[in-house]
């Protein structure tokens, strides 16, 4: 039997991020950024919403959420990558980038790769979908990824 249940000091909160259906831009509490390309009913929203972020003058780091259906939904792969290229190059000094591919996009090695040669670092999600981990303690967020780097 599987018990998702965790004990939590007090004063303590645990945030857990999935993939969602819609493309987002958001930022979590613990200030970092959030870009999640939803299922792929809009295969573009995300993509243009990194491409206008990283023209302002920020330094910020920016997990990436892939899931399996939305590349499903790119029809044209490698014009995609250029523009992650391209993100990832305009950004660069100022914003660190890593992809996380949860559930089923795992298995896609070959995107994987293209991320990490794009200069992304590259994650699996967790045994449960997981994305990225907040961890508020009294003290300060500690944030984590619960699956394994891609190597």
């Amino acid at each position: 039997m599987l018990d998702d249940t965790v004990e939590v000091p007090p004063g303590h909160k645990v945030v857990v991020y999935r993939a969602w259906p819609t493309p987002t831009l958001r930022r979590a509490e613990s200030g970092i950024w959030i870009l999640n390309f939803g299922d792929g009913a809009e295969p573009d929203a995300a993509l243009r919403a990194i491409e206008r972020f990283v023209t302002q003058p920020v330094q910020a780091r920016v997990i990436w959420i892939l899931q399996d259906s939305f590349f499903s939904s790119v029809l044209d792969l490698p014009p995609f990558l250029f523009r992650i290229a391209a993100v990832v190059s305009a950004s660069s000094g100022r914003i660190s980038h890593c992809a996380v591919f949860p559930g089923d996009a795992a298995s896609r090695r070959d995107l994987m790769d293209a991320f990490k040669s794009a200069g992304l670092g590259v994650h699996f999600g967790g045994p449960d979908g997981e994305c990225f981990v907040e961890v508020h303690r009294p003290d300060g967020i500690v944030i984590g990824m619960p699956g394994q780097p891609y190597r």
